[in-house]
């Protein structure tokens, strides 16, 4: 009888020498193929875009507050069109309130001294400016056109306002400003 040879490793040998065979006999493993992840283009293509773009949607959020304020808080539904978060439910907090007490405004608020803080680089989507809101035209009065809030003695007021990237492209909404303690706004 015959014996067998093994290896003192077992079978360590056999599938090394398995392995090195198959090898031989395959073509090499293709290289892969890099993929390029996609750049972000900038939603704005420069500052003085995102400025305008913010100026527009400031001025059109300005308009539709006004003219709910003199409606006397009516169709308030109206801001959906121009804000967004905060200023969204702020200004239907604040069109509930007029109606609630029956108060109109009277007059049209401005703003100038715009400027940009911050734009969207890649794909975030909040652009932010300082600007100055003038109330120094505007009013509240209550029923019998009597004032109730007269334009305060300071009525020019700085601000720092955020706006989001509407869903449907480019166009901004406004959603949330607050007050700017910072100089060379007003």
């Amino acid at each position: 009888m015959g014996t067998a040879l093994r290896h003192p490793n077992g079978l360590v040998p056999v599938a090394a020498a398995l392995t090195l065979m198959l090898a031989a006999c395959t073509s090499p493993a293709p290289e892969p193929t890099p993929t390029s992840s996609p750049v972000a283009t900038p939603v704005f293509a420069s500052d003085e875009e995102a400025l305008t773009a913010a100026e527009k949607a400031y001025a059109d959020y300005l308009a539709v507050s006004d003219e709910i304020a003199q409606d006397g808080g009516a169709d308030p539904e109206r801001l959906r069109d121009v804000a967004t978060g905060m200023a969204l439910s702020d200004g239907l907090a604040d069109a509930q309130r007029y109606s609630d007490a029956g108060y109109r405004g009277v007059g049209r608020s401005t703003f100038d001294g715009i400027r940009l803080q911050s734009r969207p680089l890649g794909t975030p989507t909040q652009v932010r400016a300082y600007l100055c809101l003038d109330v120094s035209n505007t009013e509240i009065v209550d029923e019998s056109g009597a004032t109730v809030v007269a334009t305060p003695d300071a009525p020019r007021t700085p601000l720092e306002v955020s706006f989001e990237i509407a869903e449907e492209g480019r166009d901004l909404l406004v959603s949330d400003s607050a007050l700017w303690d910072g100089a060379g706004v007003c």
